[in-house]
């Protein structure tokens, strides 16, 4: 029977590397606690809060009827010290917000509170359309991303910025239980512990001799025979389609030995993965860089008909997924949805 550590691995190869066979892993010794995948030399790295902002409108406007709010250009909710999301309705699993969508009277409240606070500087006023416009202004070029989030699931908020010195704790305490406020976010400390920004936007892993019997790689024809591996012209021919492509901005190949390489030096303290993993396990890929506001899924699609080709992961749109919920206060995304495996 397999331990919880040896099936953990076979599933984190099997979605990693498309051509990692997983069957001939050895057994594992390790100890019976569970550890968490990192899976930095799929794409190193592929996890980042980027910077993100929501268009503000001013407080002097009604805070009760969003429609009314006067469109301003005030600081970001990036520049922002801190956030107030408020409750929306849409969700009530959130312990905050089980009696539902904030109130005008609570909004207004809230809105005094902050007023008092000696640690507020400026204030501005987020309706759920104006932040739902940028959202779809910010994120243009990932269309799976902005098709699946609707206005409904965006909070409105109270943006914040904080004089020198202020102790953004003390807005926690203050307003952090009150009715209608569904979280507050401290964006210095989430920026703290924002991964690096991953450098390669799309992550194009090809068949190879060894790996999973996945539909794109198993049953291929090589020199007549049955071989999985992409050959030398399909590898030829995919880099000039690469080449040619308008929004890319660079791109590199990376084999199997420096894939290797990079994945020992990734797991360097996790003797028992590494001891686990060969060479012939890790697969080749394309890795590639899109120039600013190119629309990625649909030249993932391509690359993803080209023969030899195995999988495609962007690394984009899990960036993406992660600076959600800081900079608009949108719940975890279903990341098998909103950025689906392209295979």
């Amino acid at each position: 029977m397999n331990s919880p550590v040896e099936d953990r691995l076979r599933e984190a190869l099997s979605e990693a590397g498309a051509a990692v066979d997983t069957s001939v892993l050895k057994p594992l010794r390790a100890p019976e606690r569970r550890f968490r995948m990192d899976l930095r030399w799929v794409a190193v790295p592929v996890v980042v809060m980027l910077a993100g902002a929501a268009t503000a409108a001013a407080l002097g406007a009604r805070s009760d009827d969003e429609d009314r709010a006067t469109a301003v250009s005030p600081p970001t909710t990036v520049t922002a010290k801190v956030s107030v999301f408020l409750c929306t309705g849409s969700d009530l699993g959130m312990p905050p917000c089980k009696a539902g969508a904030a109130t005008p009277q609570q909004t207004k409240t809230i809105e005094r509170a902050l007023r008092e606070l000696p640690q507020v500087e400026r204030m501005f006023f987020v309706s759920r359309t104006s932040a739902y416009e940028d959202f779809r202004k910010k994120y243009a070029a990932n269309k799976v991303l902005v098709d699946h989030v609707k206005v409904t699931d965006l909070p409105p908020l109270f943006s914040l910025q904080l004089k020198r010195g202020a102790d953004s704790k003390q807005i926690q305490t203050s307003v952090g239980r009150m009715a209608g406020v569904r979280e507050v976010v401290d964006h210095a400390a989430a920026a703290a512990v924002r991964p690096e920004k991953p450098k390669w936007h799309l992550n194009v892993f090809l068949c190879g001799s060894k790996g999973p019997e996945q539909p794109p790689c198993a049953g291929r024809k090589k020199n007549g025979a049955e071989g999985k591996a992409i050959t030398s012209g399909e590898r030829v021919a995919l880099e000039e389609l690469i080449i040619e492509t308008p929004g890319v901005e660079e791109f590199v190949f990376e084999t199997q030995a420096e894939a290797y390489k990079n994945f020992k030096e990734s797991f360097a303290k996790n003797k028992e993965l590494v001891d686990a993993t060969r060479l012939g396990d890790m697969p080749q890929s394309f890795r590639i860089r899109l120039k600013k506001g190119t629309e990625w899924s649909d030249l993932a699609g391509e690359l993803k008909k080209q023969p030899g080709v195995a999988q495609v992961i962007s690394g984009i749109c899990r960036a993406d997924l992660h600076s959600l919920s800081v900079d608009y206060g949108l719940e975890p995304l279903p990341e098998e949805k909103v950025c689906p495996v392209i295979k």
